[in-house]
């Protein structure tokens, strides 16, 4: 599978590992690297020069989602799996994983240090890194960003 990014007026074309669908991509503020995600449940850490992989994430579940946070020092993903796992770009392993979903989480996004995380069980939580406390927002409906 190939994917095409345009980056200062050209089109490049990465072709990788994704032998299923890509879920989502995420573009680094400074283009320097993006992440994909899809079905083989892991998240690839590209560089966009070199067109090459620098790190692979093995979420665990089928990955809907991704998005980068906090200074994009970290990356985050949310997967069929019901999770959402927080992940430093020097590591394989997750820095923290949250297991609140009963649903396949939609989307993840982060603002002033806080993820939020909408799912098909029709509640956005909101995550606070820094007080680590959680917000829950329920809707009468899924969430699908």
């Amino acid at each position: 599978m190939s994917i095409s990014l345009t980056l200062l007026g050209s089109l490049n074309e990465h072709r990788g590992p994704h032998n299923y669908e890509v879920n989502d991509v995420c573009l680094r503020e400074d283009n320097k690297n993006f992440v994909s995600v899809g079905a083989e449940h892991s998240a690839f850490l590209w560089d966009t020069l070199e067109a090459k992989i620098i790190r692979k994430y093995n979420h665990g579940g089928k990955i809907c989602c991704c998005n980068y946070v906090w200074r994009n020092d970290l990356l985050v993903t949310g997967s069929e799996d019901k999770m959402v796992k927080v992940w430093d770009n020097r590591s394989k392993n997750p820095v923290q994983t949250f297991p609140d979903a009963k649903d396949t989480i939609s989307c993840v996004n982060e603002r002033n240090s806080t993820i939020s995380a909408s799912s098909m069980d029709g509640h956005v939580r909101h995550y606070d890194l820094r007080k680590g406390v959680l917000k829950d927002d329920a809707f009468t409906h899924s969430v699908i960003s």
